[in-house]
């Protein structure tokens, strides 16, 4: 169902790639991907723009350091090239 999907997902990068919601609070993780399947329930360019809050929201809580796909610093510069993209796709 369309209105169920959900908007983004969570992968830690340690293998088996899942959290064990248990002990989650406590564990150390060495990194967290973050990703959006598109088309999704929402528009693209809305689902980007959640995608960046709750990466900086959880950059906060965990004190880690945003990187983008190539695992270089996820800028200001980098978040409106993706955004460029991404309305550069929307009319394809």
């Amino acid at each position: 169902d369309e209105e169920q999907r959900a908007v983004l997902s969570a992968a830690s990068l340690s293998t088996p790639g899942t959290f064990d919601e248990d002990t989650m609070d406590s564990q150390h993780y060495g990194g967290l991907s973050l990703f959006a399947v598109l088309p999704g329930p929402k528009p693209p360019p809305e689902t980007f723009e959640e995608l960046i809050l709750t990466a900086r929201s959880l950059n906060d809580r965990l004190q880690g350091e945003l990187q983008d796909e190539q695992g270089s610093p996820l800028t200001p510069a980098r978040i409106a090239l993706l955004r460029e993209r991404l309305g550069a796709g929307a009319g394809a």
